[in-house]
């Protein structure tokens, strides 16, 4: 079939939640159905996620190594027979859209937060909540920063303005937590700086074998030894850097908390700044006006495709741009409800433990 007769020339689909299934993984069966939709329709498959992309290689290379075993099957079959040219790779988009490459691994985009603004999120929202026993009297840093004032946003009973719940106060405690989050760390807040390069971590939050299997990599944890004397004064996020930062994640199992920082970054820095949870525990931050969607479109352009001739699959709130603005949004059952309320036209599909969203690619493009 010819492309200009088939309504939809690109599928955009984010990964966690929803491509990949509750082990991160791209089933056989998803596979075989993404490597019939670039072999019969000429349709290629987007990844577009909250992660580094190094967090991406190993689902791409798998599906990479799938393609080449299509086509050596295919070769063998069918003798004589012209096999269509090759498939590359895949375009990734990373960091919500702060970074793309194309098909072969080349940069299409890369979006930086504004260094000082950098800072400011490190200052403001990591320092009082490392959890490290620090002394009493205040770096430079800190004087210079202050700690946030909490807006008097909350409705009365217990929810900020989103109907998400509204943290506390006593949650934030500038010499130490109220709580242990896990066996890893005492902080409250962990707080993750991508760059193009790399991903850096003030701890890490799984054991090393879980985090390879569920990213393909490690990132790089921040040495800090509070009881250093030379560490005096300082902290572990003076280690992150600020320049050519694409991404920073806060990630805490306090969702209130998550949620009320979340509304004071939006008062505090408006639009010079895009904020949006990639799951129900990690709040991102990314350079202005920078979406999966803003990254989509330079990619639609690039292929010379209109983006109302795109399918997207999504399940958090750092989908959202990307859902609504191309032809057709589809929405898994296991999206976050806040997303459900936003997105009304978006049709719900399964769920992404059952190959939903390759179920519903062999549904729209017939592939029989």
């Amino acid at each position: 079939m010819s492309t200009d007769m088939l309504p939809f020339l690109l599928v955009a689909s984010d990964l966690d939640g929803t491509l990949f299934d509750n082990n991160c993984q791209i089933s056989d069966y998803s596979k075989r159905v993404i490597f019939r939709l670039y072999h019969e329709k000429n349709v290629k498959l987007v990844m577009a996620t909250g992660r580094h992309w190094r967090c991406v290689e190993a689902a791409k290379n798998s599906l990479v190594e799938y393609f080449k075993r299509a086509y050596a099957e295919l070769e063998s079959t069918k003798e004589g027979e012209t096999i269509p040219e090759k498939h590359h790779g895949f375009y990734v988009i990373s960091s919500n859209g702060a970074l793309a490459h194309d098909d072969e691994g080349r940069v299409l985009v890369e979006r930086h937060i504004n260094p000082d603004i950098v800072k400011e999120l490190y200052c403001s929202y990591g320092l009082p909540n490392t959890g490290l026993k620090r002394k009493q009297k205040q770096t430079d840093n800190e004087k210079e920063c202050g700690l946030p004032s909490s807006p008097d946003s909350s409705s009365g009973n217990g929810e900020n303005k989103f109907g998400e719940p509204q943290a506390n106060a006593t949650n934030v405690d500038v010499g130490g937590l109220n709580e242990d989050p896990d066996e890893f760390s005492l902080e409250k807040v962990r707080v993750s700086a991508y760059t193009a390069k790399e991903w850096f971590l003030t701890s890490r939050f799984l054991p090393e074998e879980m985090m390879m299997k569920k990213f393909g990599y490690i990132p790089i944890i921040m040495e800090f030894d509070p009881k250093d004397p030379r560490n005096d004064g300082k902290s572990v996020h003076d280690l992150l850097p600020s320049e050519g930062v694409n991404k920073i994640c806060f990630r805490s199992k306090d969702r209130a908390l998550l949620s009320t920082i979340e509304q004071e970054l939006h008062e505090r820095f408006g639009d010079q700044i895009s904020v949006a949870f990639s799951s129900n525990f990690c709040l991102d931050v990314g350079p202005s006006g920078v979406t999966k969607f803003s990254a989509l479109h330079e990619i639609a352009n690039h292929l010379h495709i209109d983006v109302k001739r795109i399918l997207s699959f999504g399940d958090s709130m750092n989908d959202k741009e990307m859902l609504e603005n191309v032809a057709k949004g589809f929405l898994m059952d296991n999206a976050q409800l806040r997303l459900k309320k936003l997105l009304p036209q978006c049709t719900v599909i399964g769920h992404n433990n059952d190959d939903s969203v390759a179920k519903k690619i062999e549904e729209v493009f017939n592939l029989v």
